[in-house]
């Protein structure tokens, strides 16, 4: 006679390694979920900064130039005084 408890954390553990057994399926392991997770996200950046060039409004130079004009202003002065400018610059 089992006198363990039918509720406790190892006996439902090994209900389902039984379980999974039945099926054919293993359990993963932490590092794989891990490297799973890192994969994904090395193909989000990817995937973004691909649709970033494609549905890009301006060429990179135009867009670099643009900020190297408005840095050096944005660094200068005050922050209202920063954004008066380049609205100043945009109309």
């Amino acid at each position: 006679m089992n006198l363990s408890n039918p509720f406790s954390s190892d006996n439902r553990r090994d209900r389902y390694d039984q379980l999974i057994d039945r099926v054919g399926l293993q359990r993963k392991t932490s590092n794989d979920n891990t490297l799973a997770a890192i994969g994904l996200f090395a193909m989000g950046l990817g995937l973004g900064a691909t649709l970033g060039m494609l549905f890009a409004p301006k060429e990179g130079r135009e867009i670099r130039q643009q900020a190297k004009e408005k840095l050096p202003g944005i660094r200068s002065g005050s922050s209202i005084e920063s954004q008066e400018r380049i609205y100043e610059q945009r109309t």
